[in-house]
């Protein structure tokens, strides 16, 4: 991650980079390959979670994606299981 500790530390991806938004209390997933674009983020300032349970939510989806689970798919995995833990 950029100017700071990495996110999903516990887990890096070859192909994909979680990055930390403080400002919005988010996780942005971006590719490390092709376009390098932002793929998709989860989390926002309305989320109740801490920076901390995000940051494992993030290295979850690395893996995921990692694993061969679509774009789509981690996207909705990802902000199903943040709108399940915020409640």
């Amino acid at each position: 991650m950029r100017g700071g500790a990495g996110v999903g530390q516990e887990y890096k991806s070859e192909k994909y980079l979680a990055m930390w938004y403080k400002n919005g209390n988010s996780v942005g997933i971006r590719r490390k390959f092709g376009d390098g674009k932002q793929c998709f983020s989860f989390g926002g300032k309305r989320c109740g979670l801490s920076r901390e349970v995000l940051e494992g939510f993030a290295g979850m989806v690395l893996k995921k994606l990692d694993d061969g689970v679509s774009e789509k798919d981690a996207a909705t995995w990802a902000k199903e299981a943040v709108r399940r833990d915020d409640d």
